[in-house]
């Protein structure tokens, strides 16, 4: 299944789901840690990969909308459904 967000849309909302919920749920010992947003929920995973925190989220929400980050950055790492990146015509 592809996308059905732009890579903008996938980021607005998942900054948006960072500042309104989840920074405030997070300590300071998780600073730099990469966080694994699926922006359709709000639902996140975070750790010490972005890989593994990735797919974590994929085993809770198998078709997340995923935006990765590391938390206390707007260093955007990844924008995306899904591992397996079909970019068609692109």
């Amino acid at each position: 299944m592809r996308s059905q967000l732009r890579p903008n849309q996938v980021s607005d909302l998942g900054r948006e789901w960072y500042n309104s919920k989840i920074k405030h749920e997070l300590t300071e010992d998780q600073l730099g840690m990469d966080l694994a947003i699926e922006v359709r929920t709000g639902e996140y995973e975070i750790g010490d990969g972005g890989l593994e925190v990735t797919e974590k989220l994929h085993e809770r929400v198998a078709d997340a909308e995923v935006y990765l980050m590391q938390h206390g950055s707007f260093v955007t790492v990844h924008l995306g459904y899904h591992p397996d990146i079909d970019f068609g015509d692109a």
